[in-house]
């Protein structure tokens, strides 16, 4: 899929992710600032005019998202060199930062890093647990479980899948079921 199959997806279902839409409603980008070298109405029809005939049967509050497109007014010199192969990533609390190696995903010091799926179920399922009023809401040890129990977000996931055959756009490419399939100890 590309990057702008992945925004679109954005303007339906929030950029929050599945666990996350349990306890918010979708978080959406508001503008979206474009570089050199794109053409606005190209980049609307990408990010959410291919699907706007099409998207049917969306749950509230989920709904198709248009993202003010914003050119910028001097762009810089376009640098052809190759992407690095790391990332870095801190949040409050966090003593220090994470230097990711990109094709492994771990740490430059060969660690797990924080931000696997099972480091972030774990943190959702203390949320779940601590936060008031969301107790008596079911939450199972199974990832894969837990993410498919979010009924209104795979709602909304499933209706931009059959908007994009509907227009000719192709089938959403999956990711094995198998990476979802693991849980936590009780």
């Amino acid at each position: 899929m590309s990057c702008s199959d992945k925004i679109a997806r954005w303007n339906i279902v929030g950029i929050q992710g599945s666990l996350l839409s349990s306890i918010v409603e979708p978080i959406y980008l508001h503008s979206i600032v474009l570089g050199s070298l794109l053409h606005a109405q190209h980049m609307y029809r990408a990010v959410c005019g291919r699907i706007e005939k099409s998207i049917q049967g969306l749950p509230p509050p989920y709904h198709l998202n248009k993202p003010r497109l914003a050119l910028v007014t001097s762009a810089e010199p376009r640098n052809q060199a190759k992407a690095p192969n790391f990332g870095i990533n801190w949040t409050i609390g966090d003593s220090e930062i994470e230097v990711v190696n990109s094709l492994t995903g771990k740490t430059v010091n060969n660690q797990i890093s924080r931000l696997t799926k099972q480091n972030f179920f774990m943190k959702y399922g203390y949320v779940m647990k601590n936060l008031p009023g969301i107790q008596s809401r079911k939450v199972t040890t199974d990832y894969g479980e837990t993410k498919i129990n979010v009924k209104d977000y795979q709602i909304a996931k499933r209706e931009l899948f059959a908007a994009f055959r509907r227009e000719d756009l192709g089938n959403w490419l999956k990711k094995p079921i198998e990476q979802d399939e693991f849980a936590l100890p009780e």
